[in-house]
């Protein structure tokens, strides 16, 4: 009976210290995390500058999608204005974060799912963007929306 207990005790134990560190989550993870939250506020006051900040601003900058790949900061922000003219076309955007693995001390692939409501429809698809860390802070420099 005292094994019992004692294999018990452990295994609570040892449950406890997986649970706390699963609950830890890197720096740079959590610096990613809140980058994407911020791209979900400003979409959602309609800035779409303000969405931009976190993109790598270069003309090496790429956006794929079905249509092909755009590439220049300035180029995938004129084509967020052109889908994207009206307060209302914006809908509310939300971000489903499925991964975000460190590949380097300045690399990070992040993969999840967008969703844009609008009035009485909802649209979304899924994403991979890979993260820069420049002059500490973290910018996409690649983004493939599906």
């Amino acid at each position: 009976m005292k094994k019992i207990v004692l294999i018990v005790l452990i295994s609570c134990v040892l449950g406890i210290f997986k649970t706390s560190a699963q609950q830890h989550i890197h720096p740079d993870k959590a610096a990613i995390k809140g980058v994407l939250q911020q791209q979900v506020f400003a979409w959602n006051q309609r800035n779409i500058e303000g969405f931009m900040k976190y993109y790598w601003n270069s003309p090496d900058l790429r956006f794929i999608s079905k249509k092909g790949i755009t590439y220049g900061w300035e180029q995938i922000k004129n084509n967020y204005l052109k889908s994207y003219p009206t307060d209302t076309s914006m809908g509310s955007l939300s971000f489903e974060i499925n991964s975000i693995d460190l590949l380097s001390k300045t690399d990070a692939l992040v993969v999840g799912a967008w969703k844009i409501k609008k009035d009485n429809s909802e649209t979304g698809g899924y994403f991979t963007l890979h993260f820069k860390k420049i002059k500490k802070v973290w910018f996409i420099v690649m983004d493939h929306t599906s």
